[in-house]
């Protein structure tokens, strides 16, 4: 499950600037399948990293998506972005790359919380109506 898209993505860099971390080729579409692959690779990819922190303390996906871990998988797919082309990455993205992990981290071991105590971890059981009673089977 993404758990932020190329809308998300645009919010937190200029456009021009991840055409140009997307576009291996020139295309100058951001929308054109070959680039589109890019992006939504390393936006799977934050997403793969943020479900392995959070997996120790919630059902993964998580779901519905709080807004800190779509903030989260920006940051992380961006980075992932401009490692991927080896360019220098801004200190910037460095240090919210950074953040990103330390916060996830404090997930993993329970510090840090997506949702109140009481919705992570719940559990709900369910059963049918039961098929064989005393009052039923008697006589048989």
């Amino acid at each position: 499950m993404a758990y932020c898209n190329l809308d998300n993505l645009k919010d937190k860099i200029e456009e021009s600037e991840l055409l140009r971390l997307c576009d291996d080729v020139g295309l100058g579409n951001l929308e054109h399948e070959d680039v589109a692959v890019i992006w939504e690779e390393s936006i799977e990819s934050a997403g793969g990293i943020i479900d392995a922190y959070c997996m120790s303390q919630c059902t993964v996906p998580v779901s519905p998506v709080p807004r800190v871990l779509q903030d989260t998988a920006v940051d992380i797919a961006i980075y992932a972005l401009y490692s991927r082309r080896g360019d220098a990455c801004p200190e910037n993205r460095k240090e919210r790359h950074t953040a990103c992990i330390k916060f996830l981290e404090g997930v993993a071991s329970g510090k840090n919380r997506l949702f109140s105590p009481a919705s992570c971890n719940k559990v709900n059981i369910s059963s049918s109506t039961r098929v064989c009673s005393r009052d039923n089977m008697e006589g048989l």
